[in-house]
């Protein structure tokens, strides 16, 4: 296994640049860089706290078959983001809102009236206007 390539396909599934990556494991970016490009190859231990810097175990980094992150696009990313500002309610209502669209675009190709997501956003969200209302009698 080339273990600078797959230092290089971890760091970028994760969105995780050089700097952040020395930042997270404590391996200088010079190293990192030298690791990457083939120059050098780190030791065990180095390689050890790369992978926790990146949230990978050893056995993950070495595994063909390690579960990668799904890719995420910059715009679905900055729409992550944004969602982060709002507050526990706002955020209940763009879930809301996002399940409604999804439910209709469902509807429209014939498949199921809901699925699992829809269904699991519908229910959540009538547990919680049934606490609101017993918490206002109360």
């Amino acid at each position: 296994m080339d273990v600078g390539a797959r230092i290089v396909e971890l760091r970028t599934a994760y969105h995780v640049s050089q700097y952040a990556l020395w930042k997270r494991s404590g391996v200088p970016q010079a190293a990192i860089s030298q690791y990457e490009s083939g120059k050098k190859a780190p030791e065990i231990d180095t390689l050890e706290r790369i992978c926790k810097g990146l949230g990978v175990t050893l056995a993950d980094f070495f595994s063909e078959n390690a579960p990668l992150p799904p890719r995420v696009t910059g715009e679905e990313r900055a729409l992550l983001e944004s969602y982060r500002v709002f507050s526990p309610g706002e955020q209940a209502a763009l879930r809301d809102t996002l399940a409604f669209w999804a439910r209709r675009k469902t509807e429209s190709r014939g498949g199921p009236r809901e699925d699992g997501a829809v269904r699991e956003t519908r229910e959540i969200r009538e547990s919680n206007e049934i606490r609101e209302k017993k918490e206002s009698h109360a």
